[in-house]
């Protein structure tokens, strides 16, 4: 139980010595995000419970070394989305609507979108794959260059990778450089 510690980020591998857990409870804690590695070790876990967090991402993959996995609890309450992981339910999410639809009947979850507007609530699982929105740039690679201003030239920061709408790296904000 790694419920209420305010833990802001999971490394990745972090649970690989734990290959026996059945149940992790990271619920009411500050992650935003799950990568890809994070759970890939636990093949025995039977719940998950993330609710409570602030999460608004997780990566492509972050589930499926997870092969026992019967219960997900990603929301308390569907009622009241606005206090909890805001999961919106765009192309970068199809892939655990696939994952869960493929565990059918073994599964139970709590995944329930918060954007867009007209999906709000939904139960992930009420959805068909064209809600998702993928279209034909899903599998494009898209790079982000962030920069920062350093006196009279610009200071190369970090690039950000986006393949099948889904980001590695730091959060990158794009926009409209302004120069004088």
């Amino acid at each position: 139980n790694l419920g209420q510690n305010e833990l802001s980020y999971l490394p990745e591998n972090v649970f690989q010595y734990t290959p026996n857990l059945y149940y992790l409870l990271l619920n009411g804690n500050n992650l935003e995000t799950i990568g890809v590695r994070v759970f890939r070790d636990l093949q025995r876990l039977i719940q998950l419970s993330l609710y409570e967090n602030a999460i608004f991402s997780m990566v492509e993959g972050a589930l499926y070394g997870t092969t026992s996995l019967f219960y997900l609890q990603w929301n308390f309450d569907p009622s009241d989305i606005s206090s909890g992981n805001s999961l919106i339910c765009d192309c970068s999410a199809l892939w655990l609507h696939r994952y869960i639809q493929e565990k059918g009947r073994r599964i139970e979850t709590t995944v329930y979108c918060a954007g867009p507007p007209d999906l709000n609530g939904t139960d992930i699982t009420a959805l068909s794959e064209e809600h998702f929105g993928c279209g034909q740039y899903h599998n494009d690679v898209i790079l982000c260059i962030e920069l920062e201003r350093s006196g009279s030239f610009w200071k190369f920061l970090e690039v950000s990778r986006f393949v099948n709408n889904i980001k590695f790296g730091k959060k990158c904000f794009t926009g409209y450089i302004h120069t004088d």
